[in-house]
């Protein structure tokens, strides 16, 4: 198996790196990997993702960060990479999100979020979105608050954390999950909808501006009013784990 090794110079990820460059370092320098390693934490893996996704291969994280949703906890590098080589990994398919934003009838901006994207700008600010989707789940539904947020099943984990939305199940699940923050609780809205249709999202937004986050601050778009956000099914996404009952077990707990 050709893999290639994806992590920073930290304290904590050192030992494994000097393993890997003791004893496999074309894993430093492979350029057509069957299997891409990320040591870190969930920022580390969603970065090589938008870096490596064109390759459709399965992506397996070392968790060396915060929260680790997405990867798996390794003590001893020697035994990881006789694991890895000696046994079959979980693989799961996971979707990501196509974005584009339309404004004037022409698109000006497209882009991939493999956790999320959020509508919104600062907590003291106040937003307007009208909801379309192409099953009526969503129809002329006017939101209101300092943000919207629609994830995937990859990153609902997060979002169901920081936002009190209940997780999607499942990675491999053609779900996603649509929340608001409001200031009114009663009116808060927080749904799973189906991934292979089209949601348009229309920004009504008068007195602030509104900016669209993809994956946090990886890229950042500023809206106006009246621009329409579409977001579709994107690429799937191949995560390996060791087990990954296990994994769901510890994301969902």
């Amino acid at each position: 198996m050709r893999i290639k090794y994806l992590g920073n110079h930290t304290p904590k990820s050192e030992k494994l790196y000097k393993y890997i460059e003791n004893n496999h370092p074309e894993y430093l320098t492979e350029e057509n990997p069957d299997l891409i390693i990320v040591a870190g934490g969930d920022g580390s893996i969603l970065h090589a993702i938008q870096d490596y996704s064109d390759l459709n291969i399965p992506f397996f994280g070392i968790g060396l960060g915060t929260l680790n949703f997405l990867m798996n906890e390794i003590s001893k590098p020697k035994k990881l990479m006789r694991t890895i080589l000696e046994k079959r990994l979980d693989i799961v398919d996971a979707r990501s999100m196509s974005v584009r934003v339309i404004r004037n009838g022409k698109s000006v901006f497209s882009g991939l979020a493999t956790n999320d994207i959020m509508l919104g700008k600062g907590i003291m600010d106040y937003h307007k979105f009208i909801v379309n989707s192409d099953d009526s789940t969503f129809n002329d539904k006017f939101i209101e608050g300092q943000s919207l947020i629609v994830s995937t099943a990859i990153g609902s984990s997060a979002i169901s954390l920081n936002n009190n939305v209940a997780s999607i199940p499942s990675l491999d699940m053609d779900l996603f999950a649509l929340s608001s923050v409001l200031a009114s609780r009663e009116t808060t809205t927080k749904k799973f909808i189906a991934s292979n249709q089209k949601i348009e999202i229309k920004i009504n937004s008068e007195r602030h501006e509104c900016q669209l986050f993809v994956d946090g601050n990886a890229t950042v778009f500023d809206l106006e009013r009246g621009d329409k956000v579409i977001v579709k099914r994107g690429k799937k996404i191949q995560f390996a784990f060791l087990n990954y009952k296990e994994f769901e077990i510890k994301r969902l707990s």
